[in-house]
């Protein structure tokens, strides 16, 4: 075996081993994220992860975040003909839902900038 085989095979499996791997979001995001769930469950009565049941995402993906805000303004919406503040509170959650989305995805793309 040549020794540019052996270090590209390295560098492949190096690579690999955190491509599967998201970053974990700094102190202040995972707070924020936490305090977004806590809002939804209490705005829901309910635990949010009770609206995915499908999916074993950890709680700090967009992903998760994104189809969370989706069921806020499904929310919204109902809510719009009959109790005008709730569903202003549901549309202003799934904002800053998908605002944390956002956060998290730039985290992610900083981080796996700095690894290349």
């Amino acid at each position: 075996m040549m020794p540019e085989e052996t270090s590209s095979r390295a560098a492949v499996m190096f690579g690999s081993v955190h491509r599967n791997t998201p970053p974990r979001p700094d102190g202040a995001l995972r707070t924020r994220v936490r305090s977004l769930n806590d809002d939804l469950a209490d705005m829901l009565h309910a635990d949010p992860d009770v609206l995915l049941p499908d999916t074993p995402e950890s709680e700090f993906t967009p992903e998760r975040l994104c189809r969370l805000a989706k069921h806020c303004v499904a929310r919204a919406q109902m809510l719009s003909g009959h109790d005008e503040d709730s569903a202003k509170e549901m549309y202003l959650l799934a904002l800053d839902l998908q605002q944390a989305a956002l956060e998290l995805q730039q985290h992610e793309l900083g981080m796996r900038s700095r690894r290349l």
